[in-house]
């Protein structure tokens, strides 16, 4: 199998300069958010600030980070596109109030099982 780099992109066993239109799997993609998340976390730590949680927003999606339990926090990813045939067309305030609120809905569910010392 030969293996091709253009603009970025490896595909295997196509003559060089053809790249793939399908995107490459990358099957380390979440331990590899989680430790982006995890080196910010402790540099807020080391400015002496207190990370709560924050959310990040393109054209595409919304990602919000948020404290989930004592010990955990929780990504929640919300695509911006419309979906075809798929209902209201929310703002992106609605989408925001909606996503946090289910968050503070699952936390108290989910601190249930925390046990107490």
């Amino acid at each position: 199998n030969s293996a091709a780099a253009t603009n970025g992109q490896i595909t295997k066993g196509k003559p060089s300069g053809i790249v793939s239109s399908t995107p490459q799997f990358d099957a380390h993609r979440f331990e590899k958010i989680s430790n982006i998340v995890k080196q910010f976390k402790l540099s807020c730590g080391k400015a002496q600030s207190q990370f709560q949680g924050m959310d990040v927003r393109n054209s595409k999606f919304t990602a919000f980070i948020d404290a989930f339990t004592a010990n955990t926090y929780i990504m929640v990813i919300v695509s911006n596109q419309n979906l075809e045939g798929g209902g209201q067309d929310w703002s992106s305030g609605a989408k925001t109030a909606a996503t946090l609120l289910n968050i503070q809905k699952a936390r108290s569910h989910f601190e249930q099982f925390i046990p107490r010392s």
